[in-house]
């Protein structure tokens, strides 16, 4: 499944540089109001939401007379937007007028990122770094900060593995290179760019915390909770609280629980401490005391959609429907805004109230900043209940409007396969993949089809395979490998990944296919405790209720999810 990351940052890092050349909001303004018919129309088209129209219009406007005002406007709406074909198209144009241009420079980077070429952003990166910045160091502390926040961190890492060799005393290069690659799911990349840079200057306390963090994503714990503790000893509290996040991530929360309730004291770290609390109170089926540090969490005001949104799992964990559509549906905006309306949608669908289901989720849809998530994972839910056809209908229309993502596309595929048009699937990821041949969730989806339809399982296995190489710690890509083990006739190989991808990743899914891979070798109950474990966890059951009927095992009252 495709994942995002927020646009902040590196949304900051190009109005950055759009102020610098005196791209404004009221530049915008000023060009919007420009006597032109194209602009007029332009306009009219982004209120509809035809975003490629509009930046059709505006590039139109364009031809044989460059304005940088209206290029401002067409960029900043393509990259708003993820028109990434139309916005390097635009900042090429640019480029072609004015070769100094710092926001059209950034603009065509960012561009090649999503459209997975990093030896070309890197073309665009290496300019901004000697003429963007005052020195190397702040440059690549800008660039960790700003590529950080899009969702192509991989290729963000790949432009700078380039870079990097060209400054290789300037630490701030290696630690930018080893964040990225974090981020990206590739703590091997991540702990020997750490190293070099600790090399270069010992105890660093940033590469130092990227080596903790990269052993415990690479699950081993021990090492990686044990530089973390070391750190939060000699360091200050948010110190403190990394390391408990990371000794939760490990499966030591009892243990720091009494650290998170001296680090809930201090104002500065309250919410945070507690949401921790709550969240690992949740996850060991301990509803009072989770529902009570949501609460807190939520008193103590910072975004309050986080804690409302425990709350709201709590109430459905508990089988209070009424309550849990209530909560959920108060969250609009924040960070979980996507996730509350979602299940909000789950829960009046499997209630019977469709019309008002997809009423609410379109509003939603049409007011939310994260539009293209948010229609995602409305069609992965279309898919998984039995309406493959609506979320193709759905991820066509979307790519009208968003025609270069990835994930709608690969959402589509997903669709397809679901609704039995297995060679169109397969045809839409292969095109993808010509496109996009370094996308490892793009190799990911193509070999996940082929094996889970038994086809072409040795391409399959190859595909997963260059896809683990380039995002290791991935527990989709983990379950997708132990997937075409297992349908090669190969239990035993697909265990270990089956366990890896689930101990990192235990939803309904990885849990169906861990358990089959153990019934597959002979461990009949080692399945049945998997599925019936699984059962607890998560409150979209079918899958499992499905597998468990298959294999002649029926859920009952022990399968509910823990009460208070």
């Amino acid at each position: 499944m495709p994942y995002r990351l927020p646009l902040a940052a590196v949304r900051a890092w190009i109005h950055r540089a759009a102020t610098l050349a005196c791209l404004s909001l009221a530049t915008s303004q000023a060009a919007s109001a420009l006597p032109s018919e194209h602009l007029v129309a332009a306009e009219v088209a982004l209120g509809r939401g035809e975003y490629p129209e509009a930046v059709r219009t505006l590039e139109a406007s364009l031809k044989g007379r460059f304005d940088a005002d209206v290029a401002t406007r067409a960029a900043r709406i393509a990259f708003d937007y993820n028109q990434w074909h139309a916005l390097e198209r635009l900042a090429g144009n640019w480029l072609a007028h004015d070769g100094a241009s710092e926001a059209a420079r950034r603009f065509r980077a960012i561009a090649r990122l999503q459209l997975d070429r990093p030896h070309e952003a890197a073309q665009d990166l290496r300019v901004l770094i000697k003429s963007a910045y005052a020195t190397p160091e702040a440059a690549f502390a800008g660039l960790q900060e700003a590529l950080a926040g899009i969702d192509a961190t991989g290729t963000a890492a790949a432009a700078l593995a380039e870079l990097v060799p060209e400054y290789p005393k300037v630490v701030e290069a290696h630690v930018a290179h080893a964040e990225l690659s974090l981020r990206s799911l590739n703590s091997p990349q991540a702990l020997a760019s750490a190293e070099r840079a600790l090399a270069l200057r010992p105890g660093d306390r940033e590469a130092l915390w990227i080596r903790a963090r990269a052993h415990v994503l690479a699950r081993h714990c021990e090492l990686g909770v044990g530089e973390a503790s070391g750190l939060a000893a000699e360091g200050s509290p948010r110190d403190r609280l990394l390391y408990a996040w990371l000794a939760s991530a490990c499966g030591h929360a009892e243990e720091v629980k009494g650290l998170l309730r001296e680090l809930a004291k201090q104002p500065a770290l309250r919410a945070d401490a507690l949401e921790l609390i709550a969240g690992n109170a949740f996850e060991a089926g301990q509803l009072d005391e989770a529902e009570t540090a949501f609460r807190d969490a939520s008193a103590a005001g910072r975004a309050p959609d986080a804690a409302t949104f425990g709350l709201a799992q709590v109430a459905e964990r508990r089988g209070n429907r009424q309550e849990a559509e209530r909560l959920y549906s108060t969250i609009a905006t924040g960070s979980r805004a996507v996730a509350a309306q979602l299940a909000l949608y789950r829960l009046l669908n499997e209630d019977g109230a469709t019309d008002l289901a997809a009423r609410v989720y379109d509003q939603f849809v049409a007011a939310t900043p994260e539009r293209v998530g948010a229609t995602i994972s409305r069609a992965e839910f279309m898919t998984t209940h039995g309406r493959p056809g609506e979320a193709v209908a759905l991820c066509d229309r979307a790519l009208r409007v968003y025609p270069d993502d990835a994930g709608i596309a690969m959402t589509r595929a997903a669709a397809l396969d679901r609704a039995d048009r297995v060679d169109a699937a397969l045809d839409s990821l292969r095109n993808l993949r010509r496109a996009r041949p370094g996308d490892p969730t793009v190799a990911n989806s193509l070999g996940y089809t082929l094996a889970d339809r038994g086809r072409d399982l040795g391409e399959a296995e190859r595909l997963i395979r260059d896809a683990l190489v380039a995002r290791p710690d991935s527990a989709a890509i983990q379950d997708s490998l132990g997937w075409v083990l297992f349908r090669q006739n190969r239990a035993n190989e697909a265990i270990p990944w089956l366990e890896r991808a689930y101990a990192a990743d235990p939803e309904a899914e990885v849990a169906s296919h861990l358990g089959e891979a153990r019934w597959a070798a002979g461990d009949r109950a080692g399945a049945e405790r998997t599925w019936r474990d699984a059962l607890k966890r998560t409150v979209d059951r079918q899958l499992l209720i499905d597998t468990l009927a298959r294999h002649g095992l029926g859920s009952g009252p022990g399968d509910a999810p823990p009460q208070p």
